[in-house]
């Protein structure tokens, strides 16, 4: 049996989180969850977290951020609530339940 050296060994880097993240750009998805910029908007709107928005004294732009462990604890929360309403459902994939965060007539377009 090879003994690996500790060159040869995997890097394992600490699970370090930030505290906050910037909002992502248009079309992109956050590098942490994959949201939209529009999700996290309407996730402050329905008082889910609060962003922090940063600018400079009589700018009209600036930095807003997102509070990373509001996030999680919201995805861990709806993750929750849908293994909890789905018990017995088996996904597609069998290792994840649905999780919808949107009002049922929320995809439906009643006007078509």
């Amino acid at each position: 049996m090879p003994i690996a050296t500790e060159a040869e060994a995997p890097a394992q880097l600490p699970a370090t989180r930030p505290e906050f993240f910037r909002l992502p750009k248009p079309g992109v998805g956050d590098p942490h969850f994959g949201f939209s910029r529009s999700f996290y908007y309407n996730g402050e709107e329905r008082g889910w977290w609060k962003l922090v928005r940063i600018r400079d004294r009589g700018k009209g732009r600036g930095v807003t951020l997102i509070p990373y462990a509001d996030v999680a604890t919201f995805v861990r929360e709806a993750a929750k609530k849908g293994a909890e309403s789905n018990a017995g459902f088996e996904s597609s994939r069998g290792d994840c339940p649905v999780v919808r965060t949107g009002s049922p007539d929320a995809s439906q377009n009643k006007n078509t």
